[in-house]
């Protein structure tokens, strides 16, 4: 769920855009980069972000996440990433546990 205050422009918009922990789609990738697609104009037009994990960005640092999440997905789809792939900032041990139960899924075709 994503909340958009207008009048604040604050975006708000839980595990989504975390400048501390990767994305981990539970059911596909391409749904999660069309939920990024769908946030990207409210970023764009807000002036902080703030995340379920971690704290509230100011619009540049938002926008910095939602393409380095792009990226991230991307190239795991693509069977392009590997444990250096992480974002950075999210290169910590949890991280990589979680990447890795990332690829882990996405080997035995459960998804993401």
């Amino acid at each position: 769920m994503a909340i958009w205050i207008p009048w604040a422009a604050v975006l708000v918009c839980g595990d989504y855009l975390s400048p501390v922990e990767i994305p981990t789609p539970e059911t596909s990738i391409d749904g999660y980069l069309a939920t990024l697609a769908r946030l990207e104009p409210l970023v764009d037009r807000a002036d902080w972000v703030v995340p379920g994990h971690g704290g509230p960005l100011e619009a540049t640092a938002a926008r910095a996440v939602l393409h380095e999440d792009r990226d991230y997905l991307d190239r795991l789809r693509d069977g392009r990433s590997s444990g250096s792939a992480l974002p950075p900032g999210r290169r910590d041990a949890e991280q990589r546990r979680l990447h890795d139960s990332n690829l882990a899924r996405i080997r035995a075709g459960d998804g993401p």
